[in-house]
């Protein structure tokens, strides 16, 4: 798990993170508006390659990782407070999927609250806005999650023990 969770991050990393430090040559006069535009694009197709890869029927992950991974690059900060709230929800709730979708919704929160409350320079429009499509993709790739809570029936993790791995109840150890 950890291994996948730091290659998908990085994967996002990668791509919103790379293409900020390319010089992509004369770009159309609404790109320098917003320098985070093409990083963020970035991100986001990465993102949607993940969760709908070609080579596996448009059938992947909920993208959870990999857009970390592009927050990481674009915004650290908001990211490291997303982190410790996501683990601190598994480590209470032991559900993957609730700290997933309140980690991902906290993320543009932050930033309008830095944006708006606190007129923050290091955050933008853009960067709420491109959160805000991420998050919502995240929440409808965890639909059958959501359903799942609603009735009960959504796997816990049993253990965080490392050498137990982690296992939702009721599977063998």
């Amino acid at each position: 798990g950890v291994i996948s969770t730091l290659v998908n991050m990085g994967k996002g990393a990668l791509a919103a993170g790379l293409i900020a430090q390319l010089d992509l040559g004369d770009l159309p006069a609404w790109s320098s508006e917003w320098p985070s535009l093409i990083p963020l694009l970035a991100g986001v197709f990465a993102m949607i390659g993940h969760m709908y890869p070609i080579f596996a029927g448009f059938k992947g992950g909920k993208g959870v990782n990999t857009a970390a991974g592009v927050l990481l690059a674009v915004s650290p900060y908001n990211l490291l407070a997303v982190l410790v709230v996501f683990l601190l929800l598994l480590k209470v709730t032991r559900y993957v999927s609730v700290a997933s979708l309140v980690a991902s919704v906290l993320f543009p929160t932050l930033v309008a609250i830095r944006l708006f409350v606190f007129d923050d320079p290091a955050m933008d429009v853009l960067l709420l806005a491109v959160s805000t499509i991420m998050a919502s993709g995240i929440v409808y790739a965890h639909r059958t999650n959501i359903r799942r809570l609603r009735t009960g029936e959504e796997a816990k993790i049993k253990s965080f023990r490392p050498g137990k791995g982690l296992r939702a109840e009721g599977e063998p150890d």
